[in-house]
C-alpha cells in the first residue's frame, strides 16, 4: 500500500490517505511491488518495484492530496531492466517559507515560481508511438493555441524544442538525432496551460 501524509495535518490518521494498492502486476515477469522513490527534476516522484523489473510507478502531482496525486502504477516503461535504485536527483528547488520555524539559517534563496497551470481540456497525442524515426504531435481540445514544445529526456535535459503556432493541430518531429529510450512531451501554451505526453524512441 502506499500512504500520503498531509504534513499540515496535526492527527495523523487524519493526515494519512491510502492512494494506491499493489495490483498484481509482474514486468516482465517479477512483481512491481513499490519500494523505493525519488523526486525528478520535472517535479515527479518515480518508484521503484522490489525485483529488477523494467518498469518505474509514478506520482504525477505529489503536491496534490489523496486522489488527486495521480499516483499511477507501472507508468514508465523502460528499455532494460533496474535492479530496485534509482538516480540521486538533488532538490534544487528549496525556498524560504516566511514564519515558517524551519528557517532558522538566515539564507535569503530566490521566490519560488508558481508552475503554470495544467489545462483539464488541452491534451496532446503522440503517434506511432514507440516511434523510430519520427512521431506526430496531435492537439486536442483547444483551438487557436500559440506556445513552444519541449522534449525531455529522461534526466530532465531538454533534448528538442521548437515552437507552435496559432494555425497548426499538428507537428512533425524529426526524431532522428535521439538515442533510444523514454522521453516527456510538454506542450506549454502562451496563456499559461502545459499537456503532457511520453514517448519512446526505440531503433
Amino acid at each position: 500500500m502506499l500512504f500520503q501524509y498531509d504534513l499540515t495535518k496535526s492527527d495523523v490518521e487524519v493526515a494519512r490517505a491510502l492512494v494506491g494498492e499493489y495490483d498484481g502486476h509482474v514486468a516482465p515477469n517479477l512483481p512491481t511491488t513499490f519500494f523505493q522513490m525519488m523526486l525528478a527534476p520535472n517535479g515527479k516522484i518515480y518508484m521503484t518495484g522490489t525485483s529488477s523489473v523494467n518498469v518505474l510507478h509514478v506520482i504525477h502531482n505529489p503536491d496534490a492530496l489523496g486522489l488527486a496525486c495521480d499516483f499511477r502504477q507501472h507508468d514508465l516503461v523502460l528499455p532494460a531492466r533496474i535492479m530496485w535504485q534509482v538516480p540521486n536527483f538533488p532538490h534544487f528547488r528549496l525556498f524560504d517559507l516566511p514564519g515558517s520555524p524551519c528557517d532558522t539559517l538566515g539564507i535569503n534563496g530566490s521566490v519560488a515560481v508558481e508552475e503554470p497551470e495544467r489545462s483539464k481540456e488541452m491534451q496532446v497525442a503522440l503517434w506511432p508511438n514507440p516511434a523510430q524515426e519520427s512521431c506526430i504531435v496531435e492537439l486536442r481540445g483547444e483551438e487557436g493555441l500559440t506556445g513552444r514544445w519541449e522534449l525531455l529526456n529522461n534526466a530532465g535535459q531538454v533534448a528538442l524544442h521548437g515552437a507552435w503556432s496559432e494555425s497548426q493541430t499538428t507537428q512533425q518531429i524529426n526524431l532522428k538525432s535521439l538515442p533510444p529510450g523514454a522521453y516527456y512531451f510538454i506542450l506549454y501554451s502562451d496563456k499559461g496551460h502545459t499537456a503532457e505526453a511520453k514517448l519512446m524512441v526505440l531503433r
